[in-house]
């Protein structure tokens, strides 16, 4: 479980795996290879072979809760 403050934003990751992640509250980009998505509550964020530097920035004006998975590259 990641909570981001309003305006907060998540550590870099690159990690050598897949993630998965499930916005409960709040609305949540992110950066990813150069681009941007913003995600809101209920939605999904899944980055499959992440192979670059990303991480995740609240934009909203109060708390983002998300469930957040990061498994091995060989799972």
């Amino acid at each position: 479980r990641l909570t981001l403050h309003a305006g907060g934003r998540s550590e870099v990751y690159q990690p050598w795996g897949e993630d998965f992640g499930y916005v409960i509250k709040g609305n949540v980009r992110i950066h990813y290879a150069g681009q941007n998505q913003t995600v809101h509550a209920g939605g999904i964020v899944s980055i499959l072979k992440q192979e670059k530097k990303h991480y995740l920035e609240n934009t909203g004006s109060t708390d983002a809760v998300i469930i957040w998975v990061t498994t091995p590259p060989n799972f």
